[in-house]
């Protein structure tokens, strides 16, 4: 696994609390991976908000390597890996 280079990674990771690492660390992990060979995804979704609470979220989303069905499999799985994250349910 490539070593953790950015110190918000680290505290997000040492804590289990995402909120500590930002949108674009968290991408810049993700192409780290992908870079250093330990990933090959053969499909991606990724869904981000932009806004604030004060004025409001727009929601977007980009995938890659996936079609209506694979995209609504992978939404599925990741929430339950989320809810089981979170919950350990």
């Amino acid at each position: 696994m490539t070593d953790v280079i950015n110190i918000a990674e680290a505290r997000a990771v040492a804590n289990a609390d995402a909120r500590m690492w930002t949108a674009r660390d968290m991408a810049e992990r993700l192409l780290r991976r992908i870079e250093a060979g330990e990933i090959n995804p053969a499909r991606i979704i990724v869904h981000y908000l932009e806004g604030s609470e004060q004025d409001g979220y727009q929601h977007y989303h980009m995938c890659a390597g996936v079609n209506v069905d694979s995209h609504l499999s992978l939404l599925a799985v990741a929430t339950s890996a989320t809810i089981k994250d979170w919950t350990g349910l």
